[in-house]
């Protein structure tokens, strides 16, 4: 997966997703993954609701632009190393509303 983007321990990173889901959505929630020794981890320290992350809040609509803009917290605890992060955006039922994987580089 290349390189990696580059992600300091002890600092936060802040993105915004931009996407159109399909269906309406009551509820919103969000999971981060690192790929560690074959087996995905999940980010602790992460409140699943994603809610407050959408611009507008929940409920959402279909077929309308929705911002998604979040901050994650890079803890100096983490181990410096390379890791395939895999990061979803979920609507009711699990259903996946919009996801992406990165490599990462903590240092």
């Amino acid at each position: 997966m290349g390189n990696g983007c580059l992600l300091r321990r002890g600092t936060s990173v802040e993105f915004t997703l931009r996407f159109k889901p399909s269906i309406d959505v009551q509820s919103v929630t969000h999971e981060a993954q690192g790929e560690i020794v074959m087996a995905n981890v999940s980010f602790r320290d992460m409140d699943p609701n994603a809610c407050p992350c959408i611009q507008g809040g929940c409920p959402i609509r279909s077929n309308q632009v929705v911002s998604y803009v979040n901050t994650i917290q890079i803890k100096r605890m983490w181990p410096a190393f390379r890791v395939p992060v895999t990061y979803y955006v979920r609507g009711d039922n699990a259903t996946t509303l919009v996801c992406f994987r990165m490599a990462a580089k903590l240092a």
